[in-house]
C-alpha cells in the first residue's frame, strides 16, 4: 500500500494509522520538493531574461551615441531583479521546509504528533505562495524579453507551460491558503482564551510584535536606511500578519459554518503570514553566512525581496498603521537604490547557478551571449528554411494560383 502507518491483515482487516494526520509527513516532503523546484525553475527564467537583457541594446542615452543594454534601464531592473531575489529566497525557504520536515519525522518517531497541524499549515501555504509567484515570475521574464521572448526558441514558453500545472497539482493554491487560514484561526482562538500557541510559524501571535526594542518603535525609524534593517523588515511583516489575524479571525469564528463570506479575507490573511515566513527564512539564511563579498551581495537581494513584498501590499501596512504615508517615498527610494547596487552583479548572480545551455534550451539565455547568431543559425537549420523556395508552396499553393477553380 506504500504506507508506513497503516496496513491490511491477511484476513483483509484494514488497520488505520494511530492518527489520521500522520500522512502530513509525506505531504510535507512532497511540498518541500515543490518549493525547492520553484526556486530552480524561476532561476532558469531569470537566467534567460537577465542574460538576454544584458546583450540586447535599445535607444542611445545621447543622440548619436551607442545604444544602451536594456538591463541598464531601471524599470527592467525592477521587473527582473525582483524575480532574481525571489528565486534566491525560495531556495532558502525550501531548505527551511526540509529542516521542518526532518524535525517532524524525528518527533513522529518519538510518538510526538503535536506538531503535525503546524507542519500541514506551513507546507500548504508555502506551496501555494511559491508556485503562484514562480508562475507569474516566468511570465514576467518572458515579457521582459520582448517579441523574442514569445518565440519557442527563447525557452520561456515551454518553461511556463510545463511549470504552471504546479499551481493546481498537490492542491489548488487558493484551497491551500484556506487550509493555512483555518489553522491560523484556530491559533487565534487559543490566544483569545489566554492560551499560548507553540511553534515558530505562529509564535508572534503570543505577544506584541512591536516591542520597545524593535526598530519600529525607536529613533532609528527616521533614518535613511530604516527599511534596509532586516529586523525592521521582519517586524513589519510579523506585525502585518498578526494585525490581519486579529482583524479577520474573530469574524470567521463568529460566522460559524458560514465562512464563505470571509474566504477572500482568509486568503489575504494566510498570504500575509506566509510572506512573513519567507522573509524571515531568507534573512536568516543570509545572516548565518560568514562575512564576505558574497554575503553583502546576497544581503542586497534579501533586502530587495522584503521591500518589494512590503511595497506590493502597502494598503495593509497603511491600514494597520505600521507604515506612515510620509515613509512610502523612502521605501521606494530604498528599492531603487538596491536596483543600482545589484546591477553590476546581476549576470554573475545568474551564472552562479551554472545552468548548462542544453538545460535552458534557449537561444536568448546562452552563456556565451551570442544569442542573435544562435537564433539565426537555429532558424536556418529548420526544415522549413532548407530550400530557397519551400517545396510545400511549390506543390500546393502555386497550383491553386496557376489553376484557379471557379467558386460556382
Amino acid at each position: 500500500m506504500l504506507m508506513k502507518y497503516s496496513s491490511v491483515r491477511p484476513d483483509g482487516t484494514y488497520e488505520k494509522p494511530v492518527n489520521a494526520k500522520l500522512g502530513y509527513g509525506t505531504m510535507m516532503y512532497v511540498r518541500a520538493g515543490i518549493v525547492v523546484g520553484s526556486a530552480d525553475v524561476l532561476a532558469r527564467a531569470c537566467t534567460i531574461a537577465i542574460r538576454y537583457s544584458a546583450v540586447r541594446r535599445q535607444f542611445p542615452e545621447q543622440e548619436g551615441g551607442p545604444e544602451v543594454p536594456v538591463l541598464n534601464y531601471q524599470v527592467q531592473q525592477l521587473r527582473l531583479f525582483s524575480q532574481l531575489a525571489s528565486a534566491y529566497a525560495f531556495h532558502s525557504v525550501g531548505n527551511r521546509m526540509k529542516q521542518i520536515y526532518l524535525r517532524s519525522v524525528k518527533e513522529i518517531g518519538q510518538g510526538d504528533l503535536s506538531g503535525l497541524s503546524e507542519v500541514h499549515a506551513i507546507s500548504s501555504g508555502l506551496k501555494s505562495m511559491t508556485t503562484s509567484l514562480t508562475a507569474d515570475g516566468i511570465e514576467e521574464c518572458r515579457k521582459c524579453c520582448g517579441g523574442h521572448g514569445f518565440s519557442q526558441l527563447s525557452g520561456l514558453p515551454h518553461l511556463y507551460a510545463s511549470y504552471v500545472p504546479a499551481c493546481t497539482y498537490e492542491g489548488d493554491n487558493v484551497i491551500m491558503l484556506l487550509q493555512t487560514a483555518q489553522y491560523l484561526v484556530k491559533c487565534a482562538a487559543l490566544v483569545a482564551r489566554g492560551k499560548k500557541v507553540e511553534g515558530f510559524f505562529v509564535h508572534h501571535l503570543n505577544g506584541d510584535v512591536i516591542s520597545s526594542s524593535s526598530p519600529l518603535s525607536s529613533s532609528f525609524r527616521g533614518k535613511k536606511d530604516f527599511f534596509l534593517c532586516p529586523v525592521a523588515q521582519e517586524d513589519l511583516m510579523a506585525a502585518r500578519s498578526r494585525g490581519l489575524i486579529q482583524q479577520i479571525a474573530p469574524k470567521v469564528l463568529q460566522s460559524g459554518a458560514n465562512k464563505n463570506i470571509h474566504m477572500a479575507e482568509m486568503v489575504r490573511m494566510a498570504s500575509a503570514h506566509c510572506s512573513y515566513f519567507m522573509v524571515n527564512a531568507f534573512n536568516t539564511f543570509v545572516k548565518d553566512l560568514p562575512e564576505s563579498n558574497i554575503k553583502r551581495v546576497l544581503r542586497r537581494l534579501s533586502d530587495l525581496f522584503a521591500l518589494v513584498m512590503i511595497e506590493k501590499e502597502l494598503p495593509d501596512f497603511l491600514e494597520l498603521g505600521l507604515i506612515h504615508p510620509h515613509e512610502v517615498s523612502q521605501l521606494r527610494l530604498s528599492i531603487y537604490d538596491l536596483l543600482a547596487q545589484i546591477r553590476p552583479d546581476a549576470v554573475a548572480l545568474v551564472d552562479s547557478w551554472n545552468f548548462p545551455d542544453f538545460l535552458l534550451r534557449s537561444s536568448l539565455g546562452r552563456y556565451d551571449g551570442d544569442c542573435y547568431e544562435h537564433l539565426y543559425n537555429t532558424v536556418q537549420g529548420r526544415g522549413l528554411n532548407q530550400d530557397h523556395i519551400n517545396s510545400f508552396l511549390v506543390q500546393n499553393v502555386s497550383r491553386l494560383i496557376l489553376n484557379p477553380r471557379s467558386r460556382l
